[in-house]
This record gives C-alpha cells, structure tokens and sequence, in this order.
C-alpha cells in the first residue's frame, strides 16, 4: 500500500514538474518594460542617464572627516544660560574626545519612588565633546537638568562624585555654569 502511494507520488510530481516546464503559452508571466505596467522607468532608457563630466576635480576627493565642534565657550543671553565642562572615563581617567552629551530630563515613577531620564535627541541641549573631552553647551532654557553621555546603543547619566545620586545641573539665565571635569563611565564600553 505505502509502495503504490509512494510511486503514484512521484508520477503526480514528475507529471506537474513536465507541465510546468512546457508552458504552450508564448506569452511571459511578467511585463515587458515598453508596456509601462512599471510605477517607475525599468530599465532607464540610456537618453536620461547623465554621466558625469571628467575634468580635473574628477573624481573629487574624499571630504576630510570632522569629529566634534571646536571648543568654544558660548555666549548667554539675559534670557538663556550656558554650561561648560570636562568629560573624562571614570576608569581611566582618559578625556571623552568626540562623545555626544546632552541635558536630560528626570521623569518620575508614579506611582513609587524613584525616576527614569529622559531627553529628546532633536531638541534637548547638546553637543559633541571636543579631543580633550571638553564641551559647551549654550543657548539653554533656565532649568533643572541632568548630564547624559550618549551611544545610540546606551547612555550613562553622569552622577555626582562619591555617590549614587546623579549630577543635577540648574541652569540659571544670564549665567555660565563650569561643571568642572565629570567622570563617567563611556556608554559604549
């Protein structure tokens, strides 16, 4: 019984793999390009490439990599503050050269103690530390902050020394505030 069902199987399966490659059909499953069933030009007609002209500056050379922003201490306004200061790895005591920083937000759990950090990544202040670790942030919304070193991976909340709790930053108008050299620990490691 299994033999008969299996070589019955095989003829089924041999007989639909026949059909299907002897299609008496002369037309093709897909759309000729010249049909325009296409909701973009495929392949591009060779009249609207445009190819680029060779002259002395062709091909360009690659453009030189920029890492941060030169490290210059901002301005405030009678309405707005700045903060200045230095990130360094809390284990190696090495600069942060070329980090994203910025002043987060504390939201807190409700209900329950504690809180979560926060910060907008197109609005919050921020920049980019310079090869020494050093930062500048100005033209800021007076306020309480908190420092975030930031990874697209993870962020570290810098904290206060010799403690748990985090470093808060309240940024007053009319004022530049040094922070000073902050350890943290690199959220990329």
């Amino acid at each position: 019984m299994k033999k008969q069902f299996f070589i019955s199987m095989a003829l089924l399966m041999a007989a639909m793999f026949l059909a299907a490659c002897s299609s008496s059909s002369s037309e093709t499953p897909y759309p000729s390009p010249e049909s325009n069933a296409y909701p973009y030009p495929y392949p591009m007609p060779m009249t609207e490439l445009i190819l680029p002209t060779k002259d002395a500056s062709y091909p360009a050379p690659p453009p030189t990599p920029t890492f941060g922003v030169p490290y210059e201490v901002p301005e405030v306004t009678a309405d707005k503050g700045a903060v200045i200061g230095k990130l360094v790895d809390i284990n190696t005591g090495e600069p942060l050269a070329y980090q994203k920083v910025y002043l987060g937000f504390k939201i807190p759990l409700t209900p329950g103690p504690g809180v979560n950090y926060g910060l907008q990544e197109l609005s919050s202040p921020q920049t980019i530390t310079d090869e020494q670790g050093r930062f500048a942030i100005g033209d800021i919304e007076p306020g309480s902050y908190i420092v975030i070193a930031f990874h697209p991976a993870a962020i570290s909340v810098v904290m206060q020394p010799n403690s748990d709790l985090e470093l808060d930053v309240v940024v007053s108008a009319g004022e530049l505030q040094d922070l000073g050299t902050l350890e943290v620990q690199p959220p990329y490691k």
